[in-house]
C-alpha cells in the first residue's frame, strides 16, 4: 500500500507538514496517523484532517500498488503518433480502455505515451493487433515491451523540493517548518494570553539563568585576574569593564520591571555581551588571551532559546569580534596563531549550528507535548482539561473588564444510532462533521472544545445572550444541513448560557448549560435552548436564524 501525488498539481499548494505527511505515506501508505503525527509532531487529528483534504483536492490518492512482473503480468510501453486534430479523442479513446494504466500527452517524437498491463503474451498481441488499430485517429504506432522493471518509484513530486527547497538549519525556528508556528488547530489568543505554553514563566526562567552566569562570570573573571598578575598594564581598564557589565546586569534583570523591553530585551543584552567579550579579548592579550571561550558561551546559550537567524547573526558578530580583537590586541600572529584563530572561529560556528538544532527540537517536542495535551485527537477541538482552562481565565478576564461572555453546550443527536446502524466509524465521522460546523461558526478569540462523548462546548468572549443565541442557531442549521453519505442529515440540541447570568462559577455555569441542552432534548432535539427562557419557538427563532445566517 502506498500514496501516489497527483503531479498535475503545483508544488507551491502544498505546505511544508502537508509534503511530509505524503513523504510518510508514499513510503507507507498502511503507516498509522498516529505513528506519522508522533514522527512529526503533530497532533493525530492534524494528519488526518490535512490527509482528507489533500485526497478530496485530488492531489493524493492511497491505493494498492503491485509489482505487475512478480504478478506474472507482461507490460509494454506504446508511442502513438495522432492525425491532425485527433490528439484528444485518441487520449480518451485509450484511457477508456481496461488494460491501458497510463495514458500521457507529450511533445516530441510522440503525441501519446501509453502503458499498458496485460495478463500475458497472448493478451498483449491482442491488445496490440485488434483493439489498439480499432481506434480512429492513430497515424501509426512503436511498441517497447517490459524485459525488466529496474526501478519503479511513486516518490516523485517530492525529490527536488526537500533539496532545494528544504528549510536551512539557519532558517527561523518557530516558523511552520513544523507547522508549530500556530500550533495546528490551536486558539492563537489563548496562547499568548499564556493559557499553554506560559511565556511569562519562560522569560522568568530565562532571566534567572542568565542571571546567574552573568554574575558568576564576572565575579571568576576579577579573582583570576587579580590573582594572575597576567595583565598588569591592562588591569585597572579590566576592572572597569567589569565594573560596567556588572552595573548593565544589575539594571537590566533587577532594577527594570520584568517584560519593559519587550523583545529588545534580547538584542540589547546580545549586543552588549559581545562588546564586552571583544573588550574583555583584547585587555587580555588578543589570539592568546584565554578568555575566548566567552564568545562560544554567549553563541551557544542564545543558540538554545532564540530563532536560528538571529543565533547565525550573533555567530557572525562574535566572529568580527573575535577577529578585532585578536589583530589589536597583540603582536602580529605567527602562523600557528592564525591556525589557532580559525580552528576557534571554526569550533565556535559548529557549536552554533549544534546549538540551534538542538534548541529547535527542544522546541518542537516541548510544542508536540502542547498539542497532544490540548487537543482532542479524533475531532481536532480542544479537548476537555483545556476548555476548563480557557473557561476559568475568560471568568477573571470578565470579571475585570465587567463584560460577560456566553457558553454553548451542543449535543450530537442520536449518535448512538448512528453508531449501531453503520458503525463507529460512522459515528466518528459524524462527530467530526459536527467539530467542523463548530469550527466554521466560531471567531479566533472563541474557544471550542470536545467535552466528551458526543457533547460540544464553546466559550464566546464578551457576547451578549443574543450573540450567544445567534451563535448557537447558526452551528445548528449548519449541521443540519449538512449531509454525511449513508447517513443523511445529522442534527444538535444546543444550550445557551451567559455569564454571570446564569452561574458565578465553572461549575455553576457548566450545570447550568447541561440543564439548559437537556432542556433542547426534551423539547424534540434539534434546538436551541436556554437555562430559564426554554426553547426557542419558531416565531422567535426566524429572525434569529436570519442573523444566524447573516453573522
Amino acid at each position: 500500500m502506498t500514496a501516489v501525488r497527483n503531479g498535475s498539481r503545483r508544488q507551491d499548494e502544498l505546505s511544508a507538514l502537508d509534503r511530509r505527511i505524503i513523504e510518510h505515506l508514499q513510503a507507507d501508505g498502511r503507516r498509522p496517523f498516529t505513528q506519522i503525527a508522533a514522527e512529526l509532531g503533530v497532533s493525530e487529528a492534524a494528519v488526518r484532517a490535512r490527509t482528507n483534504r489533500l485526497v478530496e483536492r485530488g492531489i493524493l490518492q492511497i491505493v494498492g500498488v503491485v509489482d505487475p512482473g512478480k504478478m506474472g503480468f507482461q507490460q509494454a510501453l506504446i508511442g502513438i503518433r495522432c492525425e491532425p486534430g485527433r490528439l484528444v479523442s485518441v487520449a480518451d479513446a485509450l484511457a477508456a480502455l481496461p488494460e491501458v494504466d497510463y495514458v500521457v500527452v507529450t511533445t516530441g517524437r510522440y503525441d501519446i505515451l501509453v502503458e499498458i498491463v496485460s495478463e500475458d503474451g497472448d493478451g498483449l498481441l491482442r491488445f496490440l493487433t485488434d483493439r489498439l488499430p480499432a481506434i480512429d485517429g492513430l497515424r501509426d504506432t512503436e511498441s517497447f515491451t517490459y524485459l525488466r522493471l529496474v526501478k519503479q518509484t511513486y516518490q516523485f513530486g517530492l525529490v527536488v523540493p526537500p533539496l532545494l527547497g528544504r528549510r536551512s538549519p539557519l532558517a527561523s525556528i518557530g516558523e511552520p517548518e513544523s507547522d508549530l508556528g500556530d500550533l495546528e488547530g490551536l486558539d492563537r489568543a489563548a496562547l499568548v494570553g499564556g493559557l499553554v505554553g506560559r511565556p511569562a514563566e519562560d522569560r522568568a526562567a530565562y532571566d534567572r539563568i542568565v542571571r546567574i552566569v552573568s554574575w558568576a562570570f564576572l565575579v571568576v573573571t576579577a579573582v583570576i585576574v587579580g590573582a594572575s598578575g597576567l595583565w598588569p598594564q591592562t588591569a585597572p581598564a579590566i576592572y572597569i569593564l567589569l565594573g560596567l557589565a556588572a552595573a548593565f546586569v544589575l539594571v537590566v534583570h533587577d532594577l527594570v520591571p520584568a517584560g519593559a523591553l519587550g523583545a529588545a530585551k534580547y538584542l540589547l543584552e546580545g549586543t552588549v555581551a559581545l562588546t564586552f567579550a571583544t573588550l574583555l579579548v583584547l585587555l587580555t592579550g588578543g589570539h592568546a588571551s584565554p578568555f575566548f571561550f566567552t564568545f562560544p558561551l554567549i553563541v551557544g546559550a542564545a543558540a538554545l532559546v532564540v530563532r536560528a537567524r538571529a543565533t547565525f547573526v550573533l555567530a557572525a558578530s562574535a566572529v568580527v569580534g573575535y577577529v578585532v580583537a585578536s589583530a589589536l590586541g597583540s603582536v602580529p600572529a605567527t602562523p600557528t596563531e592564525v591556525v589557532t584563530v580559525a580552528i576557534n572561529i571554526t569550533a565556535m560556528l559548529l557549536l552554533a549550528y549544534v546549538g540551534s538544532v538542538i534548541g529547535r527540537e527542544q522546541r518542537r517536542a516541548r510544542d508536540a507535548a502542547i498539542r497532544l495535551s490540548a487537543v482532542d485527537p479524533l475531532t481536532g477541538l480542544f479537548n476537555r482539561a483545556f476548555f476548563f482552562a480557557a473557561l476559568e481565565r475568560e471568568m477573571a478576564r470578565s470579571a475585570r473588564s465587567g463584560r460577560g461572555f456566553c457558553l454553548l453546550m451542543l449535543d450530537l443527536d442520536e449518535l448512538k444510532t448512528i453508531n449501531d446502524r453503520a458503525g463507529h466509524h460512522a459515528g466518528d465521522a459524524a462527530l467530526r462533521a459536527v467539530a467542523d460546523t463548530i469550527r466554521s461558526g466560531i471567531r479566533k478569540i472563541d474557544v471550542a472544545a470536545r467535552y466528551g462523548g458526543d457533547e460540544f462546548v464553546a466559550v464566546l468572549p464578551e457576547t451578549d445572550p443574543t450573540g450567544g443565541w445567534v451563535v448557537a442557531e447558526k452551528m445548528r442549521l449548519g449541521v443540519e444541513a449538512s449531509e454525511m453519505e449513508g447517513l443523511g442529515h445529522s442534527t444538535v440540541s444546543i444550550g445557551v448560557i451567559s455569564y454571570p447570568r446564569d452561574g458565578a462559577t465553572a461549575d455553576d455555569l457548566m450545570i447550568s448549560a447541561d440543564r439548559a441542552m437537556y432542556a433542547s432534548k426534551r423539547a424534540g432535539r434539534n434546538r436551541v435552548a436556554g437555562p430559564e427562557t426554554g426553547v426557542v419557538d419558531e416565531d422567535d427563532a426566524a429572525p434569529r436564524r436570519a442573523r444566524a445566517v447573516a453573522r
